[in-house]
């Protein structure tokens, strides 16, 4: 199971990837679940920010996950018990937000470009919280980055 945020944004390309890897006997076949989002800073920051109106709502999109869309994908399709998370810039911070707070809501997590200077740094501080130097773990993280050129 593969969980894509802005889902109205990546699904195509996420299931484009799947679809070729699956189809070359890479990886397994996988489910994507698209979620698209019309709120990003109410649902995918974890702390109150001015700069942003409406923030702080992380922890109550990861019990959304946790107890409604989850439980219903596992009821309704044939899943496997592994899940993976996928997010951008904003929601690539919150797949990060999402392994420190709730490590086994999935397996792997994918941040990609992850806007990880929200509010201070705020995850990255929790991240040094959390993730002790001796920390083991079955969970994956893979975070990538980009650069933008600047256009004049």
């Amino acid at each position: 199971m593969l969980y894509v945020l802005d889902g109205n944004t990546h699904f195509i390309h996420s299931a484009g990837t799947v679809s070729f890897l699956s189809g070359n006997l890479v990886i397994p076949q996988v489910i994507v679940v698209g979620i698209p989002n019309i709120n990003r800073p109410k649902d995918f920051t974890p702390t109150v920010n001015e700069a942003y109106p409406n923030s702080g709502g992380a922890d109550n999109f990861i019990k959304f996950l946790r107890n409604e869309l989850i439980p219903y994908i596992d009821k309704n399709y044939r899943t496997e018990p592994y899940r993976i998370l996928f997010g951008h810039s904003l929601t690539g911070m919150f797949s990060i937000y999402t392994l420190l707070k709730n490590p086994d809501l999935f397996n792997g997590y994918i941040a990609a470009s992850p806007y990880v200077m929200f509010d201070n740094n705020y995850v990255v501080e929790l991240a040094k919280k959390n993730l002790p130097e001796s920390y083991e773990s079955s969970k994956y993280l893979y975070i990538t980055t980009g650069r933008c050129k600047k256009v004049l």
